[in-house]
């Protein structure tokens, strides 16, 4: 017999006992004297005291019985003592108020991070709730709260929480509440409710054609997307203190048929940008709250706050619209040719001669130029593993750098990172990884490698960023270019024309 059929039976005796009690046939006083032999500590036992002992045993039987994972009946045991306590909305939260109870699923859990206070090592991890209703508010765990709830609290899962300090929210930090926050004390509560809800999404979503003419020091704004590409999460050193965090680069597609790239930071890199890079083929909907937005030499970027969170297939109006979208996109090959395409930028920025770009004679942010590769000067290790300014181990990054010829008119050296990946035809990383595991004789092999060998005498047209951060490097033809797009060989007549006919800048 296991211990749960033990713990049933008990509880049916008492159970028996009780109702020999209500209905008078028990007889209290046999209880109020020991038998003979007892130990001393039942001398003196009263009546009432006697029933309060049953009455703990009973409490601590049933709670065992609840929490039995296998108990058919435990999921309307938990649905019952939902409604039966009384639970409040976060609204109805107020600062050093005691005696609360709420139910909140969790939207996001940070990672643990450590920080001295008074030469003191503290751990804290932040936890991002929202109630039924779509309030939210933060909440803080510290050492041995972290031990103790951490494994148990799970982003996605709804919960049972009270006994925490409420109070006033620090001004000085974004915050999803402007008024209250929570801290988790020894003496809070968590229980995990059966009954969860879905993530509710109060903010109306962003369209990324809109994206750009948004302010930088507007509210935080929450956007919509398919999954186009994910870009696997890398160490990022970190200048103000000596540690790193994590960077993980998606891109996302809209109902405007537009894309933007969004960088999870941290945490939501490590998690969610993982499972987002399993799922990259089955392009997964996602919904990203509080983001913020940078503009850098009139390029638009989109990154996670620390109070941002992910939300994956999330259950909303515009989910729908958004299968239909893309299945109409998807027999028309109108996605397809965003997804695997080139940009609009390449296809869109002025194409230009290199005597233009080496002379900082282009007045646009972008351009192209069309040249053909003559040799790969790296072509052993197309790549970096530590960053140039403190040299810190990173995840292998493109560090691709070709001798371009433009028609024999003009040599440059150019470098591509991500752009890298269209003449190796795979992520850098992976050609890395691939290259360092292969004796010498066996990278022709690999198709990846025969791709890099083969690309010489092969022509090209390169999108240039034209920065004013990289004009001393252009001025000594030393160029970095920001996408490549293979030239049909059908086209090179057309493309040796146009170098003829270039635009003016």
């Amino acid at each position: 017999m296991d211990d749960w059929m033990k713990a049933k039976l008990i509880l049916n005796s008492f159970h028996l006992l009780f109702i020999s009690i209500a209905s008078d046939t028990f007889d209290w006083n046999m209880l109020a004297v020991p038998p003979s032999g007892s130990p001393k500590f039942f001398i003196d036992v009263t009546v009432t005291e006697t029933y309060i002992i049953f009455r703990l045993l009973l409490n601590f039987f049933e709670q065992l019985i609840i929490s039995n994972p296998n108990n058919e009946k435990n999921k309307k045991i938990v649905l019952k003592k939902d409604q039966e306590m009384d639970i409040k909305a976060i609204t109805e939260l107020f600062p050093y108020e005691d005696g609360w109870t709420i139910k909140v699923r969790v939207a996001r859990k940070t990672s643990r991070e450590t920080y001295l206070k008074k030469d003191r090592k503290t751990e804290t991890v932040k936890l991002i709730l929202q109630d039924q209703e779509g309030s939210m508010v933060q909440a803080t765990l510290f050492n041995e709260q972290i031990d103790k709830f951490y494994e148990m609290l799970e982003s996605g899962k709804c919960y049972l929480i009270s006994k925490g300090n409420i109070r006033h929210v620090n001004k000085k930090f974004d915050n999803v509440n402007d008024k209250i926050e929570i801290s988790f004390t020894n003496a809070t509560k968590v229980e995990e409710s059966l009954e969860c809800f879905p993530l509710k999404l109060t903010k109306p979503f962003v369209p990324f054609n809109e994206v750009e003419n948004k302010s930088t020091d507007q509210s935080l704004m929450d956007i919509l997307g398919m999954v186009v590409k994910v870009k696997q999460s890398f160490p990022v050193p970190l200048k103000s203190i000596a540690k790193t965090t994590r960077k993980c680069e998606v891109t996302l597609l809209d109902l405007t048929g537009d894309t933007i790239k969004l960088d999870l930071w941290g945490d939501l890199a490590m998690n969610e940008g993982e499972i987002l890079e399993r799922m990259e083929s089955l392009r997964p909907l996602v919904a990203v709250s509080n983001v913020v937005l940078n503009k850098y030499e009139g390029e638009v970027n989109l990154g996670t706050s620390r109070i941002s969170f992910v939300e994956i297939n999330p259950v909303v109006e515009q989910f729908e619209a958004f299968q239909q979208s893309f299945q109409k996109f998807n027999s028309t090959a109108g996605v397809m040719d965003k997804i695997s395409g080139p940009s609009k930028r390449i296809m869109e920025s002025q194409e230009v001669s290199l005597a233009n770009i080496t002379g900082n004679n282009v007045q646009r942010l972008f351009c192209t130029f069309v040249g053909k590769v003559e040799k790969v000067l790296n072509r052993a290790k197309p790549w970096y593993e530590k960053c140039k300014e403190c040299n810190t181990a990173v995840h292998p990054e493109g560090n691709m750098k070709l001798r371009i010829a433009e028609h024999g008119d003009e040599e440059v050296c150019t470098t591509l990172f991500d752009a890298a990946e269209t003449i190796i035809g795979c992520p850098v990383n992976c050609f890395a990884e691939k290259m360092l595991t292969v004796m010498d004789q066996d990278k022709y092999t690999c198709p990846y490698y025969k791709n890099l060998v083969l690309c010489k005498g092969k022509t090209f047209k390169f999108l240039v960023k034209m920065g004013n951060k990289k004009s001393e490097d252009r001025a000594e033809k030393k160029i970095v270019v920001e996408e490549v797009l293979k030239i049909d060989p059908a086209l090179k007549e057309k493309a040796s024309s146009s170098h003829k006919r270039k635009i003016d800048p």
